[in-house]
């Protein structure tokens, strides 16, 4: 080869026996026409009809034949031309577009479902890498060939069960389709949906499809709140499968746009509380369609808000419950709902480490326990400000608030002391393990740990779990280092909250650079940090200091889900222990 034009990016000429550029600029649009029609010859005639469309024959003439002297003097004989025809001499010339086109071709003409899948997704990444637009600019036949093709392969990925491919390939294709609302775009758009919740949804897969669609306008209520599932990573956090998940939605939907009042007072029920307890993501999805402006003395609305903002709060989205819980604030006459609702604002702003708002709310959350008379409520107050003052690395004074706080619930024999007596022995568990003492944490966390599985049902216990084979490592006590650090993330990502499932990971790679894996644990860290600001989590002093000698890397993180890092890293402290 002499010659290659490359058209699908930034347009160049490169002369391959010297490896130069040639500078090309008034006539390169005669040779990117060329180059679009591979080794065919093309009539004169035409080229100068498409390229020059002024309706002036002769200057098109004359414009077409400097443009041809000028190539000529250029590439020479890889131009060719003969009986008024030109084209390009392909044994001399080569092209990024024909490749891309090779590609295509070659995922007609594999043999099996990994090759073709490759080839498309190569064609595809060659094609946009300008973007959709300059690729229907540049060579629009070309385009409508490969959303085409797009289509089959994506097809063919779900049939073979290829998601993470499908996924690509879904996205190439609305790329490619966000500028129409045809078929095309609908089914693209509900393969993308339907493979980004097989590979585990979440807010990097649903920013994924925003960016290929380059704007949500175009697209209906059920698909945004398709998008919206996706988002909060329902396909699997929520106990139905995806068929069950897709009836729900389409049923409810057509509830919510014929018979709203109807599904507000389904969806603040008392009985609608186990299934938002086992589907929190979904439930979220729903009453935020439901729930509209508060009327004083509407109590369906009042309950339906109430919800919505304790399953933000149980899903740790700090900006949606300082947004949302004005409007009970400023409504609601009950005490219980406001000591609930304040007690969620001061939970948010711990979660955004803004100490002095979240005390301020829990005075407000102590104001309205103590006008309720309840004494569990009160001694909840007591353990959330303990809490607080741990993760502000105050380990002293929260150990003196969680002792107080811990006697007084012993002595309360009732199921919901129970329950909070064994998240405080928790929390109180971890205060040695922030603190360097290994030795009084792992006594301490064994004792936690075990509270908490005799619950009924067991309290969750994946950060202890992993604070445990943490200190096991720091006592070189290695047995069950691995167990306990299995055991902690799979509860972690069978359960629906981020955070738990942040600080499970960070404990991971605190034990890997323990034993010497420092490139996995930065790694990990890399992407619990992108995490944690994509969920508005900012590190508290004790979490601080779990990873605070943990170098990051500086490059942005792996797409890689998390799940799969969990599962990759447990590979990697398998063979760190052995």
């Amino acid at each position: 080869m002499d010659f290659r034009i490359e058209v699908l990016g930034e347009f160049r000429l490169i002369d391959l026996r010297t490896q130069t550029e040639i500078p090309i600029r008034s006539y390169r649009i005669v040779l990117v026409a060329l180059a679009l029609n591979r080794d065919r010859l093309v009539p004169r005639r035409e080229l100068e009809v498409n390229i020059f469309p002024d309706g002036d024959t002769i200057a098109a003439q004359n414009r077409m034949r400097v443009a041809l002297f000028r190539l000529r003097k250029v590439i020479g004989s890889a131009l060719v031309e003969s009986g008024g025809m030109v084209g390009l001499q392909s044994g001399l010339v080569e092209c990024d577009l024909w490749e891309a086109d090779d590609l295509c071709q070659d995922f007609r003409d594999a043999p099996d479902v990994e090759t073709q899948l490759s080839s498309i997704i190569a064609a595809s990444q060659m094609s946009l890498e300008r973007g959709a637009l300059h690729l229907q600019n540049t060579a629009p036949e070309f385009a409508r060939q490969l959303l085409s093709e797009l289509r089959i392969a994506v097809r063919l990925a779900a049939e073979s069960g290829k998601h993470e491919d499908g996924f690509r390939l879904a996205l190439s294709g609305l790329r490619l389709a966000a500028g129409d609302r045809g078929e095309a775009l609908k089914e693209l758009f509900s393969a993308a949906i339907d493979f980004g919740n097989e590979i585990g949804g979440g807010a990097s897969h649903a920013e994924q499809i925003e960016m290929a669609l380059g704007s949500n306008e175009r697209l209906s209520g059920e698909e945004r709140t398709k998008l919206k599932l996706l988002r909060s990573g329902a396909a699997n956090k929520d106990s139905v499968n995806t068929l069950e998940r897709r009836f729900l939605i389409e049923l409810l939907q057509i509830g919510i746009r014929n018979y709203p009042e109807l599904i507000r007072q389904l969806l603040a029920k008392p009985e609608a509380l186990p299934f938002a307890g086992q589907n929190p993501a979904m439930m979220i999805v729903l009453l935020e369609q439901v729930v509209g402006e508060l009327e004083p003395g509407d109590d369906v609305q009042e309950r339906c808000l109430a919800r919505l903002v304790g399953l933000r709060a149980w899903q740790n989205d700090a900006p949606g419950v300082l947004r949302d819980a004005p409007a009970l604030l400023n409504s609601s006459k009950n005490p219980l709902v406001l000591r609930a609702t304040w007690n969620y604002v001061s939970l948010a702003h711990a979660l955004s480490r803004n100490w002095q708002e979240a005390d301020d709310a829990l005075v407000k959350t102590e104001e309205f326990a103590r006008e309720s008379g309840d004494d569990i409520d009160l001694l909840s107050v007591q353990g959330t400000r303990a809490f607080y003052l741990l993760h502000q690395g105050k380990y002293g004074e929260a150990t003196r608030e969680y002792d107080l706080c811990l006697d007084s619930l012993r002595q309360i024999d009732h199921p919901r002391a129970a329950l909070d007596f064994a998240v405080a022995n928790g929390y109180r568990a971890m205060i040695p393990v922030y603190a360097g003492e290994w030795e009084a944490g792992m006594e301490a966390l064994s004792r936690a740990i075990a509270i908490r599985k005799d619950m009924n049902p067991p309290c969750q216990h994946s950060l202890l779990s992993s604070a445990r084979s943490f200190c096991g490592i720091k006592l070189e006590r290695r047995e069950d280092v691995l167990l306990d650090m299995v055991d902690a993330l799979r509860e972690a990502f069978n359960g629906s909250v981020a955070r738990d499932q942040i600080l499970t990971l960070e404990f991971l790679a605190r034990v890997l650079f323990e034993l010497q894996q420092a490139d996995f644990a930065v790694s990990i860290c890399d992407r619990t940090d992108h995490w944690r600001r994509d969920c508005h989590l900012p590190r508290s002093e004790a979490e601080e200091s779990l990873v605070r000698m943990i170098d990051r890397s500086g490059e942005p993180p792996d797409e890689i889900q998390p799940e799969i890092l969990a599962r990759q890293g447990i590979r990697v402290l398998k063979r760190a222990l052995a």
